[in-house]
């Protein structure tokens, strides 16, 4: 079976579309609450960009509440690996609160990554 692509034209950015977007900004906070609270904020600009035709990764959303299931290491790593992979990084407006955001902007800055400031 295959699978047929649908395009949303109304919702398409031509400069974006089909590029790889990575979401950066803060995971880890004080409280459960807060943290659900980063994941909602990742969340609200990983749809954004999904609606201007992007292929998004947000790993707030891959690995979100699923702390205790490998290291903490293991999982700032396997954000770089995907970071590498894209073409956009996207810094949500909370980043530089964020260690590990802050990480992901000068690895973005180092490869050469076009980096959008929300």
């Amino acid at each position: 079976m295959a699978v047929k692509l649908v395009e949303c034209p109304e919702l398409q950015d031509e400069k974006l579309k089909k590029k790889l977007v990575y979401i950066s900004g803060p995971y880890k906070a004080p409280t459960i609450y807060e943290v659900w609270a980063n994941i909602q904020l990742a969340k609200k600009y990983a749809e954004k960009y999904w609606k201007k035709g992007c292929y998004v990764f947000c790993p707030h959303l891959n690995s979100g509440f699923l702390d205790s299931v490998a290291p903490e290491a293991h999982f700032l790593e396997s954000g770089l690996v995907f970071l590498r992979l894209c073409d956009v990084v996207v810094m949500l407006p909370n980043w530089r609160s964020s260690n590990g955001a802050a990480a992901e902007r000068l690895l973005a800055v180092q490869l050469e990554k076009e980096i959008i400031y929300e």
